[in-house]
């Protein structure tokens, strides 16, 4: 609740504002018995601000356009905590085992007041856990004593009461894993098991390259992907391939295809001349006056 009293000589419009960062909402100011004094009231909408330390600006105008403003320091907190990471190790073990459970977690509010936890058995029943926060993190552990995939429900309260569950925000596996178990083990990506990794998150232009093995994020598939795929070369594809350097050439297909009317008219005057020589008339020779055929016999 926001209650702020003003005096000014000329008279406020009706109400005030309050704002952080990008957003503001609006105050009812009414006018006192002294015609110089107004009260402006109301409750601050938490929910439109980040939670977090703010400085909340009021701001109140007079009929006449000036305006004054005075600020004060808050912090908005309206959401519960959230996991920055939660980790377990070791995420997978082929024998039952002890595994410890870590995680970050982040209230920009009032900060995390606790941390509780559910693990999900492979047989369907549910094992409480509670966390304790140890220097930067917080900490728990469980006993696995069956074979299969267990997942970790968290559930987070801060001081001011918020709280969130987050389910499934982690897992381990007991026992031999392989792919379509749902455990994604480090030996396996989204490129060889699809099943149980998820793909890299990219952006709207690009697409998941699985052409090394590993999952990549790269631009749609054809010239200027950055990958000289096949059917490509440095003619064809400059921004994949590169540039053409020395006496580096395109691909055969590609040569064809560039010279290929030098080729026919080549083939068209080769043929022409063997045409003609195969079917000009037959007959004896011309003779031309003056002129002496190589070793011919002397005349007498």
């Amino acid at each position: 609740m926001a209650n702020i009293t003003t005096t000014d000589n000329v008279g406020l419009p009706g109400n005030a504002t309050y704002s952080a960062g990008n957003s503001s909402g609006s105050l009812t100011c009414v006018q006192q018995s002294n015609i110089q004094t107004f009260s402006c009231f109301g409750t601050v909408n938490s929910s439109i601000f980040a939670d977090g330390p703010a400085s909340l600006i009021f701001t109140t105008k007079d009929l006449a356009g000036n305006s004054f403003s005075a600020s004060v320091n808050v912090s908005f907190d309206s959401l519960p905590p959230i996991i920055e990471s939660l980790t377990v190790v070791p995420s997978i073990s082929k024998t039952p085992t002890k595994v410890k459970i870590t995680g970050v977690f982040t209230d920009l509010g009032s900060g995390v007041l606790s941390a509780s936890g559910k693990v999900n058995l492979p047989d369907g029943k549910t094992f409480s856990i509670a966390f304790s926060h140890e220097g930067g993190s917080w900490q728990a552990e469980y006993t696995a004593t069956d074979f299969g995939k267990y997942t970790i429900d968290v559930t987070l309260i801060d001081v001011n009461a918020h709280s969130g569950t987050y389910s499934k925000a982690a897992s381990f596996f007991i026992g031999v894993s392989k792919c379509g178990d749902g455990i994604c083990d480090p030996s396996e990506n989204y490129c060889t098991c699809s099943q149980d990794c998820s793909a890299p998150v990219c952006k709207d232009y690009q697409v998941v390259n699985c052409r090394t093995g590993v999952p990549i994020c790269g631009n749609q598939t054809g010239c200027g992907n950055g990958v000289c795929e096949s059917g490509e070369s440095c003619s064809s594809c400059e921004l994949d391939c590169g540039k053409c350097s020395g006496n580096q050439t395109g691909s055969l297909s590609e040569i064809l295809g560039n010279n290929m009317v030098i080729i026919i008219a080549v083939i068209g005057v080769g043929v022409a001349g063997l045409l003609a020589y195969m079917f000009w008339p037959k007959g004896p020779k011309p003779v031309y006056p003056g002129f002496k055929p190589k070793n011919a016999p002397e005349s007498v």
